[in-house]
């Protein structure tokens, strides 16, 4: 299932049905084709969608090593 929200001007939060700019994406259980939807909409790695759905995965965040 996936739900798109996104704020309006009055600070309202809206339900949308597509991918937008800014807006905020909800994923529970999602299909390979809502996988594929937000991979293509929004430029993410599918690895960090399918990351968050093993069980076996713990948050975290990740530093990168930049050279100095």
């Amino acid at each position: 299932m996936i739900d798109i929200y996104l704020t309006d001007e009055q600070d309202r939060l809206i339900k949308k049905d597509e991918l937008t700019k800014g807006c905020w994406i909800n994923l529970t259980r999602p299909s390979e084709f809502e996988i594929q939807k937000v991979v293509e909409g929004t430029g993410i790695s599918s690895d960090f969608i399918r990351d968050s759905l093993d069980d076996d995965e713990r948050s975290r965040i990740e530093k990168r090593m930049i050279p100095s």
